[in-house]
């Protein structure tokens, strides 16, 4: 009889063993699977980082090279303005020559027709 107890018990052990040994590997695998999400986690986070920074050099690039083609429409049309300031300039300048010159050939006229008469 004792025999067959310490049997029955050393199976009883035995069985102990196996289940806190399985218990430990779920705990273990539990514990190995939360780690993994934390470093899924924060990965994720780094990459969106990452992302949004990547995302925010492309916007500035983008404003940038509008911003160079503002400036070189702006130097064009002042370029454009200046050449038609001196344009009018100089057509203001031959129109004020004719005029004078025709008033100054009215006046040559007058004088001789004064003269004549």
């Amino acid at each position: 009889l004792t025999l067959i107890l310490t049997l029955i018990l050393t199976l009883i052990l035995i069985l102990i063993l196996i289940l806190t040994l399985i218990l430990t590997l779920t705990l273990i695998l539990i514990l190995i699977l939360i780690l993994t999400l934390i470093l899924t986690l924060i990965l994720t986070l780094i990459l969106t980082l990452i992302l949004i920074l990547i995302l925010t050099l492309i916007l500035t690039l983008i404003l940038t090279l509008i911003l160079i083609l503002i400036l070189i429409l702006t130097l064009i049309l002042t370029l454009i303005l200046t050449l038609a300031l001196i344009l009018t300039l100089i057509l203001t300048l031959i129109l004020t020559l004719i005029l004078t010159l025709i008033l100054i050939l009215i006046l040559i006229l007058t004088l001789i027709l004064t003269l004549i008469l």
